[in-house]
């Protein structure tokens, strides 16, 4: 009777050993950030290029229990990246042990969220970039951005703040960013401004719209970005890539 209970509990510690094993296994591979809020302004990151806006970021949860963060949100979109290893707690939740401090990603929906005071991530197992890596190839191809108003390439003159909004399939949402960009728009040329970084650009203007390209770029990347008025007075940016949003800008007060 004794070896027969003892070999049930064996079994069954096993069992436990097993799923234990087989649930940390359920969460290796690769989580792509999926979704920010913050503050109670939520962005859904879904179709948008996230290497042009240098905003991707995921993390690789490796079965051998090794994990390495990456995100490209760096001014030259050069990837950084961080290394550490992860375990599940006794709550279930997945801590990933940095050099710097510890991650804890909480399951939620198939999903894992990462909440730091205001701020919550929601990493998800598909990639929600959508990736266009060629500008437009059409020699000062310009693409309109609906509701456009402006009569004259002097309306577009001035300086212009980014204004912490996007506009999204015609809906405005509201994104956190540290840095601020700055345009100071002249005739034939616009400065772009980020932190202690400002580059120049040479500007047409056509169809109520302003193109913009870097000055030595080859040929077939002239374009680089065009701008447009809204009747609200806003100012916005469009890479013209598809599933990419149009910041917003306001014009600083005269």
């Amino acid at each position: 009777m004794k070896k027969l209970t003892v070999v049930f509990l064996i079994t069954i510690l096993a069992a436990i050993f097993l799923t234990a094993c087989m649930a940390e296994e359920d969460y290796s591979g690769i989580w792509y950030m999926r979704e920010i809020s913050l503050g109670g302004v939520t962005l859904s990151l879904e179709g948008l290029d996230l290497e042009a806006l240098h905003k991707r970021q995921y993390i690789d949860l490796r079965a051998d229990g090794n994990a390495e963060l990456l995100n490209n949100m760096t001014d030259s979109g050069i990837y950084q990246s961080l290394d550490g290893s992860w375990s599940i707690n006794g709550k279930g939740e997945i801590e990933i042990q940095f050099p710097g401090g510890v991650m804890t990603l909480i399951p939620q929906d198939g999903n894992l969220c990462l909440q730091d005071g205001d701020t919550v991530q929601v990493y998800g197992r598909n990639d929600p970039s959508t990736y266009h890596t060629e500008l437009h190839t059409e020699e000062n191809q310009i693409v309109p951005i609906a509701g456009n108003t402006a009569e004259k390439e002097e309306d577009f003159f001035g300086i212009w703040t980014s204004s912490g909004e996007i506009l999204i399939n015609g809906a405005r949402q509201e994104i956190f960013s540290s840095q601020q960009i700055i345009l100071t728009i002249l005739p034939g040329r616009l400065s772009y401004s980020v932190g202690d970084r400002t580059e120049d650009r040479i500007t047409l203007f056509q169809d109520n719209i302003l193109s913009a390209w870097v000055e030595i770029a080859p040929e077939e990347y002239l374009l680089d970005f065009t701008l447009a008025l809204f009747e609200d007075g806003s100012l916005g940016w469009s890479t013209n890539q598809e599933g990419m949003p149009i910041n917003l800008y306001r014009k600083n007060a005269q």
